[in-house]
């Protein structure tokens, strides 16, 4: 098991090898055509055991139509890890993985 701090040093690690910025709420993915992304961090406490949900905001939920929802749903039976979820009125992609 990694401790939240050992977690930390290797994001710092993986941030620094991949160009990538590490903020206080998670790590901002920069890709080569000039896009970027951030993938927040939640450290959280599940049943004793430590976990971090990391997400990334699709879009607003309120935009997207019901067919495209649905999709999603759809989907989550695909994936073989993360799920898309709503968040505080946003589509997120999201995974939780213990530390």
């Amino acid at each position: 098991m990694v401790t939240r701090e050992a977690f930390g040093h290797i994001c710092e690690r993986v941030c620094r090898d991949q160009g990538w910025e590490l903020l206080p709420s998670g790590v901002q993915v920069s890709w080569g055509d000039g896009r970027h992304q951030l993938v927040s961090l939640e450290f959280f406490e599940f049943e004793n055991e430590e976990l971090v949900r990391l997400y990334t905001v699709v879009g607003a939920a309120q935009e997207l139509d019901t067919g495209r929802l649905n999709s999603a749903l759809r989907m989550n039976y695909h994936l073989a890890h993360g799920a898309f979820a709503l968040k505080d009125g946003e589509l997120v992609m999201t995974d939780t993985l213990r530390l």
